[in-house]
């Protein structure tokens, strides 16, 4: 195979600012087959070789391996390791492939649960399947092997949009209907629930994402915005941020896309600094033109995009399959 299909966007000086740690060094983001990792010219040369000695290992797995992806996926998620899993276009099976581009496992589950909700891999030893229909989640293990599944309609939940992992290995969920974030067991059981959110906000929340990272639980509702709690569900903050798509937390900072009349937005934010403007940016027709199978002057429907961070890359899901684009420094 080729190289991953690679476009290169206008360097932007904001988001390189946004993206700096507290002393000024680029933080390392995902690490993966199809990542190059690289840093500003503005660190210090010591501190750049030290930087360069103590992450030499991550560095070495995190270089471009030469192979694409392509094909009809309807969702990707990657994790820590490094893999990459897609979901076919009928949304009940997925295939992973190694930071090599190697298909190595797949998983269908179709006759049993029929489309997966969502994908959560934040943890690369225990993969949990949300099959919202069902109330279920189904938890694999690094061969994409079942070896639990959870039934949240045991634990009294009977209508939850979304799940995700925790920090301790049990299951982030919010029970919409007594509007109380709650945290589920591998035995189907309630161990955490929060207030009734209510109390807070009048018709409580609904959360299209969850995300535990970083020692917070971060809840994406697209009709107002993002909610900050603690693992004690208190909410620390809020920010009113409407119709955003395909929300992550990276190295800190929220990411999302935005659709606008005029196209295509990559939206940066970090909340730890929340009176500064967030950073948009551009993505011009060019960024997303496969150059395999769109016609002359047609660019392929953007499906997914995941920002990665301070490597300046951003991956981009289209029918041709995925793409990826470099938005720092050449």
């Amino acid at each position: 195979m080729g190289a991953v299909n690679t476009h290169r966007i206008s360097y932007h000086r904001q988001a390189s600012e946004l993206l700096k740690g507290k002393h000024g060094s680029a933080r390392l983001a995902h690490k993966g087959w199809y990542i190059r990792t690289f840093f500003s010219t503005g660190i210090p040369v010591l501190c750049m070789l030290l930087i360069l000695q103590l992450l030499q290992p991550v560095i070495a797995r995190a270089q471009p391996q030469g192979k694409e992806i392509t094909g009809n996926f309807k969702h990707f998620e990657l994790d820590k390791l490094g893999n990459l899993f897609l979901i076919g276009p009928n949304g009940s099976q997925f295939t992973q492939y190694n930071k090599h581009g190697d298909s190595i496992n797949h998983y269908d589950n179709i006759s049993s649960y029929g489309q997966i909700t969502s994908l959560d891999v934040s943890n690369p030893l225990k993969l949990a399947v949300y099959y919202r229909d069902f109330g279920t989640i189904v938890v694999l293990d690094r061969f994409l092997s079942p070896v639990n599944t959870i039934d949240l309609k045991k634990a009294g939940i009977w209508d939850a949009q979304t799940v995700a992992t925790s920090y301790d290995n049990q299951y982030w969920v919010y029970d919409k209907q007594e509007a109380r974030i709650k945290k589920v067991n591998g035995q189907s059981k309630v161990t955490f629930a929060s207030s009734d959110l209510r109390q807070v906000f009048d018709n409580g929340l609904d959360p299209v994402r969850l995300l535990d990272r970083d020692g917070l639980l971060y809840a994406y509702d697209p009709t107002y915005g993002w909610y900050i709690f603690d693992y004690y569900g208190a909410l620390k903050q809020k920010i009113p941020i409407k119709d955003l798509r395909d929300v992550s937390v990276t190295d800190g900072i929220l990411t999302a896309r935005m659709e606008t009349a005029g196209g295509s937005r990559i939206w940066l934010m970090n909340p730890e600094r929340p009176l500064t403007d967030p950073v948009q940016i551009n993505l011009p027709d060019s960024a997303v033109k496969t150059g395999r199978t769109v016609q002359k002057g047609k660019t392929d429907t953007i499906r997914q995009s995941l920002f990665l961070g301070t490597t300046g890359e951003l991956l981009l899901l289209t029918p041709s399959g995925l793409n990826r684009l470099l938005i720092g420094k050449p």
